[in-house]
């Protein structure tokens, strides 16, 4: 049985199937198996992938009807591999060959540890490097990636990932593949938040890893949900489906439900002050009822948004707020 099972979900991603595929199979570490899961992709993605049929370790599960969704992509492959850690691998993005061969013992010398993940590089469409995945973290939340860390779950959440998504690209991340099935799996029906809410389901049984090393390249391009849904009200809908789970799941301090309730207005806020068209939709009257039902003291936050936008128009926000 190989260690790892690596899934490629892909649409599309013709363009970038060989630089991804490449980084695959030229990593140090080999004991791997790779599934690929093309969701019925319209480019060359068929024609990239059979150049790559000849080698055993390779599985192509091919889509004949879109399904809609990454994260039925994930699923599939997990259940078509047996290996004992999963890579999430983005068909769009790429690694450096020691990926695996620096987290793979991370998971091995710590059985507590759920998933373990590595500081990305930014890059664009045609792999200039933009920088780090670092910035909008720490601006928001000090240095906590400046160094390796391993964590208590429930502490990364409560302390970061109830706020926002600070695992932002699946590639990163190396996952213990019977705490992904402990879960159910991926959560199917979301649309943009899906990799998040795995996070959070995982940790909250199981402890985290980070290395420094940036041993990842996150592709940054506009053919992506995220590109395209991200500071839209639907992000606030998922959004506010994860801090219900975390709100249910552990008991916070009062002080911090309060923290994690004025953020979540913050970053409402400025989304539909960003698209004002959005404030009566159907899809935003949603998100009023289903906060609501969370939060009694949603009106008053509102409304002391509003105040504050009035008599303190220039202020500025606190640490944790939204961008």
């Amino acid at each position: 049985m190989p260690k790892v099972s690596i899934i490629v979900p892909n649409y599309n991603h013709g363009r970038y199937l060989p630089r991804r595929l490449d980084s695959i199979f030229g990593q140090t570490f080999q004991d791997f198996e790779v599934t690929v899961v093309d969701d019925a992709s319209r480019d060359d993605s068929i024609d990239v992938l059979r150049r790559y049929e000849h080698d055993p370790r390779l599985r192509l599960i091919l889509n004949s009807i879109n399904s809609g969704s990454p994260f039925k992509s994930w699923n599939a492959g997990a259940r078509a591999s047996v290996g004992e850690f999963l890579w999430i691998a983005e068909s769009d993005d790429y690694a450096d060959p020691r990926f695996l061969e620096h987290l793979v013992p991370r998971l091995e010398r710590s059985p507590s540890i759920g998933m373990v993940y590595c500081r990305s590089y930014m890059v664009g469409e045609h792999d200039e490097v933009l920088g780090t995945d670092d910035a909008l973290k720490e601006r928001l939340f000090g240095a906590h990636w400046s160094s390796d860390y391993q964590a208590r779950g429930r502490d990364e959440i409560a302390d970061y990932l109830v706020f926002r998504n600070t695992i932002p690209n699946a590639s990163a991340v190396l996952l213990r593949r019977e705490r992904f099935e402990g879960i159910g799996f991926a959560p199917e029906e979301m649309t943009l938040a899906g990799d998040w809410l795995t996070w959070v389901r995982i940790l909250l049984d199981s402890d985290i890893a980070y290395s420094a090393q940036p041993l990842n390249y996150f592709r940054r391009h506009p053919d992506t949900v995220r590109q395209r849904l991200t500071g839209r009200v639907e992000e606030i809908e998922e959004s506010c489906r994860i801090i219900h789970l975390v709100l249910s799941a552990m008991n916070l301090e009062r002080s911090k439900i309060e923290e994690i309730q004025d953020f979540l207005v913050e970053k409402w806020w400025a989304t539909l002050r960003n698209h004002p068209r959005e404030l009566l939709s159907r899809k935003n009257i949603s998100v009023y009822r289903l906060a609501s039902r969370q939060d009694p003291r949603l009106r008053s936050r509102i409304a002391k948004k509003i105040l504050a936008k009035f008599l303190h128009p220039s202020r500025r926000r606190s640490s944790k707020q939204s961008p």
